[in-house]
């Protein structure tokens, strides 16, 4: 779930609300999401704290809001600790750019860390259960570096997006291959890892999205990993809702739900993929 839908809120909160917003306020800010996904059972918080600064004082539509943000990130789960700093820019509406680097602590909780054996293919749910689950799990640490570009355009009511990811992952003390569980992957001890999430969306609701709207769409994931040569793609349907605020003020809170089915899977997982995630935002935004 890490920032899966992450995107999609800032996009519709951002380009809905251009037209009558106030450009982006500097200083503080805290970003948190908080993800739950079924099959493969997961569950984490995702949170960015830093410093935003405004680029333009402009109205027009390509540089008002516009912002460079620098500070501290970090995914925590029953399973792992990432914990890092980042660095992230608007340099115009239609491009948002992100950079972060992040430690790894894997607890050896639930399963995780978990080396597929004897093969790479060799780490379904039933694998994971049969070499003991939680009590063989592997205690490890390792080093996450990623980039990040998100094209974005709104045209009327539909929203659209892409938002593409480049990672490399280094992990200590690991055979041929281990399983990351937050992208339900086999990697190498070190690899690369690129991920690219088309979105198409509708924006409802939006008379004052400063209130509350709705975003409908459709998502397509594709996963692809360079060492261990492994691809899996996800059809998915997002409804994305921003909860009034004169139910629920605080935080801008944001719910988003996934549903959708595995188009490949390198397990030929037949399961359904269902995920949540409540995201809130203090200071500016």
């Amino acid at each position: 779930m890490r920032r899966s839908l992450g995107a999609a809120m800032v996009l519709a909160m951002a380009l809905t609300g251009a037209a009558r917003a106030q450009p982006a306020e500097g200083g503080w800010r805290l970003h948190t999401d908080l993800g739950l996904r079924g099959i493969p059972v997961g569950v984490n918080a995702i949170t960015d704290v830093g410093w935003r600064v405004p680029l333009f004082d402009s109205e027009s539509l390509l540089l008002r809001k516009t912002y460079l943000d620098v500070g501290l990130t970090n995914g925590l789960s029953p399973a792992y600790l990432w914990a890092g700093a980042y660095i992230e820019t608007l340099p115009v509406a239609l491009l948002q750019l992100r950079l972060s680097a992040q430690y790894m602590q894997f607890f050896g909780t639930f399963g995780h860390l978990f080396e597929p054996s004897p093969t790479p293919d060799d780490w379904s749910l039933d694998d994971v259960d049969d070499r003991g689950g939680i009590t063989e799990g592997k205690v490890t640490h390792g080093l996450l570096v990623e980039g990040r570009a998100t094209p974005r355009l709104k045209l009327g009511n539909v929203v659209a997006f892409a938002e593409l990811r480049f990672m490399w992952l280094s992990v200590e003390d690991v055979g041929d291959t281990w399983y990351e569980p937050y992208y339900d992957i086999a990697l190498a001890a070190t690899d690369q890892m690129l991920v690219a999430r088309p979105t198409l969306g509708y924006l409802l609701m939006a008379e004052d999205p400063t209130r509350t709207y709705l975003l409908v769409g459709a998502r397509w994931e594709r996963t692809q990993t360079v060492e261990t040569d492994l691809t899996r793609d996800l059809i998915a349907g997002l409804i994305l809702w921003k909860i009034p605020t004169d139910w629920w003020a605080s935080g801008s809170p944001k719910l988003a739900v996934l549903a959708g089915g595995w188009a490949q899977h390198p397990l030929d997982r037949g399961a359904p993929y269902v995920a949540a995630q409540l995201s809130l935002d203090y200071g500016a935004q």
